[in-house]
């Protein structure tokens, strides 16, 4: 029993039930059927206080090689799986819960060699509760990593902030060769301002999310992106020549001008983008690169307020 509440996984509950099990008697086959919601969680990863029309074999035993383990969820209709014999098969069925919360149920076929009464009874008391256990693990795990991203991500956008971009642009900036190419691409929006004081915030926060929107589909799955100030945006590309930086660009410059036609709005999305490449070996750390492309970018800026 010490051993089965010590567990911290699924696949442990499973090996120390297989390797314990036996002083309640002989048996042929056991399974632990568990409750799966609508987002395809099991019951051990999330809690769940009522029984499910799904159900998953998360533990499956089956000392006779004749029963084949479903892939996939299950209806419970079917409660138990065919063993594909025409012999009688007499199951047990029991329901495993702890405080409110609902994991399914187990069930097992007896051999008729030993006992069979209340020590199996106290082995599924004993797995509710490290189900319970590994419940609260895994919701433990789930909170460090949703303060973890919290932490590193802009609650506006989605985007890296500027501690998370500053953070992971290092570190790839960190595993690069010399001699290897890499950009940046500093995005600052023209008129930020105008819409919050005229349209009000808001607006402004409408707007702030669609650049954010054009930028991310425009970056590539090891681009990283962030919302490093109220207006500004920093992108750092790894693996990444003169051409393809380029067409970064050329993707926001081209979704912004179509959020004209899309969103209908009675303000213009717009921003200026200043772009940089070079070899990684050209620089110390990734700002470097991120303070050219901040000068590009001003520069574009300024050339377009001189030709109103």
């Amino acid at each position: 029993m010490l051993r089965l509440n010590s567990v911290q996984e699924i696949d442990m509950l499973s090996r120390t039930f297989f390797e314990m099990a036996h002083n309640f008697g002989g048996y042929k086959h056991f399974g632990y059927m568990a409750y799966v919601d609508g987002e395809g969680r099991t019951a051990y990863e999330t809690t769940i206080k009522r029984p499910t029309r799904k159900v998953r074999p998360a533990i499956w035993i089956d000392k006779t090689g004749k029963i084949k383990k479903p892939e996939g969820d299950i209806d419970v209709s079917e409660l138990i799986p065919d063993c594909g014999s025409e012999e009688p098969q007499f199951y047990y069925i029991t329901g495993l819960y702890s405080s409110d919360h609902t994991f399914g149920y187990s069930f097992v076929a007896m051999t008729g060699e030993g006992p069979f009464n209340e020590y199996y009874k106290m082995w599924m008391i004993n797995m509710s509760i490290s189900l319970e256990l590994i419940l609260r693990s895994n919701n433990i795990a789930e909170l460090i990593k949703c303060l973890e991203s919290a932490s590193i991500r802009d609650g506006l956008t989605g985007l890296l902030n500027r501690s998370g971009f500053e953070s992971k642009s290092a570190e790839a900036f960190y595993h690069k060769r010399d001699g290897e190419l890499v950009s940046a691409i500093v995005v600052d929006m023209d008129g930020l301002k105008r819409i919050n004081d005229v349209y009000g915030h808001t607006e402004g926060d409408f707007a702030i999310k669609s650049v954010a929107n054009v930028i991310a589909r425009s970056c590539g799955e090891n681009d990283i992106a962030g919302r490093t100030g109220g207006d500004e945006f920093y992108i750092f590309l790894p693996d990444c020549d003169e051409e393809r930086a380029a067409a970064v660009a050329r993707s926001i410059n081209e979704g912004l001008e179509q959020l004209e036609s899309v969103k209908k709005k009675p303000y213009r999305i717009a921003a200026s983008v200043g772009v940089y490449t070079a070899k990684s070996s050209d620089h110390a750390q990734v700002e470097d690169l991120i303070k050219i492309s901040d000068e590009r970018m001003y520069e574009i800026k300024r050339r377009r307020k001189a030709a109103i």
